[in-house]
């Protein structure tokens, strides 16, 4: 037997009765994998150039982490500007 649920209404009282709280919780744990996702894959192709091409871009191995996560300093003085 399976239950059905008319979807518009349960989605409007689900709202309603969490004060959009959940829907913003909801929002929140999206952003999050998807920004971890990101950097996930930011961190991949960074891993995948050699010595060479990333200090053809003025980075060096040890940097990437730091870079992905941006707490480099690189990343704090390059805040604000477009390339």
């Amino acid at each position: 037997m399976i239950l059905r649920y008319p979807t518009t209404s349960f989605a409007a009282s689900y709202e309603d009765l969490t004060g959009g709280l959940m829907v913003r919780f909801e929002n929140a744990l999206i952003k999050t994998v998807q920004d971890w996702s990101a950097k996930r894959k930011l961190r991949a192709e960074l891993s995948l150039l050699s010595d060479r091409e990333l200090s053809d871009i003025g980075i060096n191995p040890g940097d990437i982490d730091a870079i992905v996560d941006g707490t480099s300093d690189m990343c704090k003085a390059g805040k604000g500007r477009r390339s």
